[in-house]
């Protein structure tokens, strides 16, 4: 890439160091290098969804060699829930009607409401399905195996299955992720899954049955219809995905989801764990479709040349190599735009090739660039800022701020100085800054960002929240400790508005705040602070979380400080017990708990034991040390 006088010189010099490293596979002998643990779970993962992919395809081939189920027509009553009209900024827009709706008929405008509106509507979606099975199974019980019930049926001929209400963690992750920027909002007025069912048919005539009722039912009005017999998810699985909308009789209506499955296919699923495969690559194949297939063939050719490389080097022992060749010619191979962002994240997300994650971003890079006749698009900006979180990872701190501010000085003059992707970058920066100590310039940062964020998305909402909780935290590193106390206080606020109670942002606050309340030596008001945020963690996370752990080993402290060294040890002891659980007997937070219970013990006068766990965290602590090198 030639010089670009408008980028910063220390920018520039980063990328010409990196280009350098990027000869073409035919000009250069690649490396083999021991696996990374990252790597060799990766490469494991990888061979068992790509087996999967395959057996998925050759059972639907078994079962359905006509494609009868995948020729199946849906139609949608909405006609689509894209409007005719643009949004803002040229954003496409979205039907209002199709706008998940509050208790008093209005578009929701935050996670309560929304939740509010799917428990009241939840049972009368329930009733509806369940007619809906009954008259399936009715008109199909000539079907062999049906009437004997030979599927294990709730409801003869069919297993059906309603689902809790989807978990306002996810669910919040979910509109932020998917529909933040959505055409008319809030992001959360388009989650369609919070109240959910599926049910389990045997038969392709049931199935067809099914269908045909649901578009015949005037109750039932379908606003979105995935045919995934026709173009199936990226394990091979296949079913019929339906967003459908009902009247809840009670001045609201409410969009709700069907899943639709095949029992063979649906057992095979279960049997080869298929959804843990779509979950750990679900990132990877997120996004456009157009280098869908070419990040399959990406993927193939990963595991099919590592695979090579084992035989030939013969190391199938856990110390096996990764040759660097591979990672060569897939960078060599990508021209798409889309295709080499993603192996960029795959290098950085699953295989923690730091160096080639670079690499690749340098490459996309150069064709934006060219493109783009400089750095004059936000395209651009974004490369720069995803460039930046890779020298984060590999704390080139100083570097990484130069790419952060690259990325800033496009964006404010390609989107504007009040744009929110301003905002976002803003933050990300001053995490490093923090990381840096540069407390003073962090806090800086965050105060504009968050400025951003209130014109931007007015005061209550979950990102201004998060910022004020941040700023918060940055004061407690101060140790300006009132001023902490006032913005975790303020976050919280306006997480109970947004997102009701039961959310990890409103529990880690709780833990902020009980930080901040132990220092203040406010020891009962921490103690009502943590037991908020474990009654949380609990109903959350369940009893046996590593964030549980950390929580107990958290209000073993307070006792410590009310000297009560008794209680302070049974936290403790029910810390440590989650910890060797969930992550090993040997892992360093358990030295951490041994070093904290020392302090309970010698509080008691039990000095032998307390010289016992000392001994033992400081092995655990050396043993980690040797293995870190």
């Amino acid at each position: 890439m030639t010089s670009t006088p408008s980028l910063d010189p220390n920018v520039q010099a980063i990328l010409d160091e990196i280009n350098k490293q990027h000869p073409s596979s035919s000009t250069t002998t690649t490396t083999q290098k021991e696996l990374r643990a990252e790597t060799k779970q990766f490469l494991h993962t990888a061979q068992e969804y790509l087996e999967c992919r395959k057996q998925m395809d050759a059972k639907y081939a078994e079962i359905d060699p006509d494609s009868t189920i995948a020729n199946l027509d849906i139609q949608t009553d909405s006609g689509g829930i894209i409007s005719d009209q643009t949004g803002t900024d040229n954003q496409m827009a979205y039907k209002k009607e199709y706008q998940q709706q509050s208790l008093n008929g209005a578009p929701v405008t935050k996670l309560t409401e929304l939740y509010d509106a799917a428990t009241a509507a939840q049972q009368v979606y329930q009733e509806v399905v369940q007619q809906l099975v009954d008259k399936v199974t009715e008109s199909c019980a000539h079907v062999a195996g049906v009437s004997e019930g030979k599927i294990g049926a709730d409801t003869a001929g069919a297993k059906l299955q309603f689902a809790p209400l989807k978990g306002r963690e996810r669910a919040q992750e979910k509109a932020d992720d998917d529909y933040s920027d959505r055409v008319p909002g809030p992001g959360t007025s388009w989650l369609y899954d919070v109240v959910r069912g599926s049910v389990k048919f045997s038969t392709a005539e049931q199935i067809a049955k099914c269908l045909e009722l649901i578009q015949a039912d005037p109750t039932m009005h379908i606003v979105k219809a995935k045919n995934r017999f026709k173009n199936p998810t990226l394990t091979g699985y296949r079913d019929f995905n339906l967003c459908i909308r009902i009247d809840t009789q009670r001045g609201f209506h409410h969009v709700c989801e069907i899943q639709i499955h095949l029992g063979p296919i649906k057992q095979l699923s279960i049997d080869l764990s298929s959804h843990k495969h779509y979950e750990y690559f679900r990132s990877y194949f997120d996004g456009s479709t157009d280098s869908l297939a070419a990040r399959l063939e990406d993927l193939q050719q990963i595991v099919q040349e590592h695979t090579e490389t084992v035989i030939r080097t013969r190391s199938i022992d856990s110390n096996g190599v990764l040759d660097e060749g591979i990672l060569q010619r897939l960078l060599d191979k990508g021209q798409n735009e889309d295709r080499i962002d993603r192996l960029a994240d795959l290098f950085r997300e699953y295989l923690c090739e730091y160096d080639w994650s670079l690499r690749a971003y340098a490459k996309l890079l150069n064709i934006r660039l060219r493109k783009h006749n400089g750095p004059n698009d936000a395209a651009v900006a974004s490369t720069f800022k995803e460039m930046a979180q890779v020298l984060q990872h590999q704390r080139r701190l100083e570097d990484s701020i130069s790419f952060f501010q690259q990325s800033l000085d496009i964006q404010k003059r390609v989107l504007g100085e009040d744009h929110l992707e301003v905002a976002n970058t803003l933050s990300s920066m001053a995490a490093v800054l923090r990381f840096q100590g540069k407390i003073d310039e962090a806090m800086d940062v965050l105060q504009q960002g968050l400025t951003l964020k209130k014109q931007a998305l007015g005061e209550e909402h979950i990102s201004v929240a998060n910022t004020y909780n941040t700023i918060g935290g940055v004061y407690f590193n101060k140790r300006e400790l009132d001023k902490a106390m006032k913005y975790f206080q303020r976050s919280l606020e306006i997480y109970m508005n947004v997102i009701g109670e039961d959310h990890k942002f409103i529990a880690n606050t709780f833990n902020n705040i009980a930080l901040v309340l132990v220092d203040q030596a406010e020891y009962d008001k921490a103690m009502q602070q943590y037991k908020g945020c474990l009654d949380i963690q609990k109903r959350t996370l369940g009893e046996e979380h590593a964030v549980i752990s950390t929580t107990y080993s958290n209000i073993g402290d307070v006792y410590v400080h009310k000297k009560d060294p008794d209680t302070a040890l049974k936290y403790y002891e029910m810390s440590i017990e989650i910890k060797q659980k969930t992550l090993g007997e040997d892992h360093p937070s358990v030295a951490n708990i041994y070093r904290n219970m020392v302090k309970a013990l010698k509080q008691k006068g039990d000095m032998t034991q307390a010289m016992d766990l000392e001994a033992k965290a400081y092995r655990i602590e050396k043993a980690a040390k040797k293995s870190n090198r």
